[in-house]
């Protein structure tokens, strides 16, 4: 199947209509120059216009604090009416910025540990299906690392790991002797008769 194709009024280049942002107005819903050649016009004229855009940003930045109900109305329509195009941007600039997103997360993470632990807490918590996989799938890669990790534990760790079952057995006594007896009894012909 032929993907649509588009000439750019910019670069004069033939580009699928994926390289082009979409413009309501437009016959084809799409506008007339690609990606590239306008964010080549839109740096050109920041460096060229920089005291006007800065002034225009400060008097948004002033009027959205004095008008914050307003603002607030406001960008729930345009949001609300304009949802795709705006996930479209989304998408793209995670596309255009993944590094620079990758270390930001990363940073944010390293200054954030409490949220970071509450929030995969949080998440857990919400996806046990998800957990469970995660869990058994990891478990199935790395079975011969995690096995030797468990050897090295149990031998650094013999007196804690003794101590711990002795804790164990004393506070389920009696839960471990009716276990025991049940065996006995279920399993009493594999036993030789013991267990009678």
């Amino acid at each position: 199947m032929n993907e649509v194709t588009k000439a750019c009024k910019g670069c004069l280049t033939t580009k699928a209509l994926s390289e082009f942002y979409k413009h309501s107005k437009s016959k084809d819903g799409k506008a007339s120059r690609c990606i590239e050649c306008k964010r080549k016009y839109y740096k050109t004229y920041y460096s060229e216009n920089t005291e006007r855009v800065l002034k225009r940003q400060e008097y948004s930045k002033q009027y959205k604090k004095a008008h914050p109900e307003k603002v607030r109305v406001w960008s729930k329509r345009y949001n609300t009416a304009n949802a795709e195009k705006i996930a479209e941007y989304h998408k793209q600039y995670r596309k255009d910025n993944a590094e620079k997103l990758k270390e930001q997360n990363r940073q944010w993470r390293l200054d954030n540990p409490e949220r970071v632990r509450e929030n995969r807490r949080l998440w857990a918590k919400n996806n046990p299906e998800k957990v469970q996989e995660r869990n058994r799938q990891y478990y199935q890669e790395n079975i011969e690392k995690l096995s030797d990790c468990h050897k090295q534990y149990q031998k650094d760790n013999v007196e804690k790991i003794r101590e711990r079952r002795q804790r164990y057995y004393q506070k389920n006594i009696k839960k471990i002797t009716e276990y025991r007896n049940q065996y006995r009894k279920d399993n009493a012909d594999a036993l030789g008769g013991c267990g009678q």
